[in-house]
C-alpha cells in the first residue's frame, strides 16, 4: 500500500509540472502579442509622425510660392490661377528652399484630382522620400475675386495599392489644410 501511494504522488507531480509549462506557454503567447502589437503601432506612429511633417513641410513650400509670386514682376506666374483650377492638385519641384511647382511648358502641370478619386495619379508624385507621395489641391472654398487659395496638402503611402490593407498599407492619407494670399490676374 505504501507503494501505490508514492506512485500516485509522483504522478501529479508530473501533472503540476504540465500545467505549469502550459501556464508558462500560454503567459509568453498573451506577452508576444502585447510586444507584436506595441511594435506594430510604434511603426504606424512613426509613419504618420513622417507623413504629417512632410504636410507641414510642404504646407511652408506652398506659403513660399504664393509670396514669390506676389512679388514677381507681372506677367510672370508662380502660382496656378484659382478659377476654373478647383479641385486640381499639383506636385511640387524643387525642396524646401526653392520650391516650385510642376510645370509643362508655359503651364502648370495637374498631378492629379485627388478628391474627383484620382488618388492612383497622385501616387507618383512623391516627396525625397520616394515612399511617401505629396501634392497640393486647390479647393472650392477658394476665392477668386479676393485671391485667397485655400488648398490641401494630401501626403500618403506612394507604394501602396488602393485595396492593400495591411501594414503600413492600412494608414490613410494624410491631408493638411492652408489658406494664402495670393495676386490674381
Amino acid at each position: 500500500m505504501k507503494g501505490y501511494k508514492r506512485k500516485n504522488y509522483n504522478a501529479v507531480g508530473f501533472v503540476e509540472a504540465l500545467i505549469a509549462i502550459a501556464v508558462a506557454g500560454i503567459a509568453s503567447i498573451v506577452l508576444m502579442t502585447i510586444a507584436v502589437n506595441t511594435t506594430s503601432q510604434l511603426i504606424r506612429n512613426e509613419i504618420e509622425n513622417n507623413l504629417t511633417e512632410r504636410s507641414v513641410e510642404a504646407a511652408s513650400m506652398v506659403k513660399k510660392i504664393a509670396a514669390n509670386h506676389n512679388e514677381s514682376p507681372e506677367g510672370e506666374a508662380l502660382f496656378p490661377l484659382i478659377s476654373g483650377n478647383e479641385g486640381n492638385c499639383y506636385a511640387f519641384n524643387g525642396d524646401s528652399n526653392d520650391p516650385s511647382f510642376e510645370t509643362e511648358g508655359a503651364d502648370f502641370k495637374i498631378a492629379c484630382k485627388y478628391d474627383a478619386g484620382e488618388r492612383e495619379l497622385c501616387r507618383e508624385h512623391t516627396s525625397q522620400d520616394s515612399e511617401i507621395f505629396r501634392v497640393f489641391c486647390i479647393l472650392s472654398d477658394s476665392v477668386p475675386a479676393s485671391g485667397l487659395v485655400v488648398g490641401k496638402i494630401v501626403t500618403g503611402m506612394a507604394n501602396c495599392e488602393a485595396e492593400a490593407d495591411r501594414g503600413k498599407c492600412k494608414i490613410r492619407d494624410y491631408q493638411y489644410y492652408l489658406g494664402v494670399k495670393v495676386d490674381q490676374e
